[in-house]
């Protein structure tokens, strides 16, 4: 993200939307990077979501990952992250999703799955539920033209 924001800051057509959600990830990133004592198993489903969530998971498959029982995965996970692995998933998603939106001509169907919603109707419920807009209009603030086109 470091090195995306160095080069949209040499570019001539710097973008004052993309300079903003770049600098909001690494924002993000920092804030993730507490140094907190996460038990290994927490730590453990993290990498799982992070390296599986392009798959149909479900907290039953994460909580497996880190050898624990759900409901007791899901209670010490919100506890050591502040939120349930589900909404941690989801965000991860969602990460990925606008990274695709900003970098890539793929429809919004195709990035639905390679993101792992279920459907495309899915993807826009929750990019909107998530984002208050559309991943259409998400978009278009970063074309070179933005809305004025």
């Amino acid at each position: 993200h470091f090195n995306s924001l160095l080069d949209e800051l040499k570019s001539e057509l710097s973008d004052d939307h993309r300079l903003s959600f770049l600098l909001h990830s690494i924002l993000g990133l920092l804030a993730m990077n507490d140094k907190k004592q996460i038990p290994s198993s927490v730590t453990a489903a993290i990498r799982f979501m992070t390296s599986h969530f392009q798959e149909d998971l479900h907290v039953d498959d994460i909580a497996a990952a880190s050898a624990l029982n759900p409901q007791y995965f899901s209670r010490l996970f919100k506890k050591h992250t502040g939120q349930p692995p589900h909404q941690y998933l989801l965000s991860l998603r969602m990460k990925r999703a606008k990274s695709l939106l900003i970098e890539s001509a793929l429809s919004v169907n195709e990035i639905a799955n390679e993101c792992g919603f279920t459907s495309s109707t899915h993807f826009i419920r929750s990019f909107k539920a998530e984002n208050g807009i559309t991943p259409h209009i998400f978009r278009k603030y970063f074309e070179p033209g933005g809305f004025r086109s």
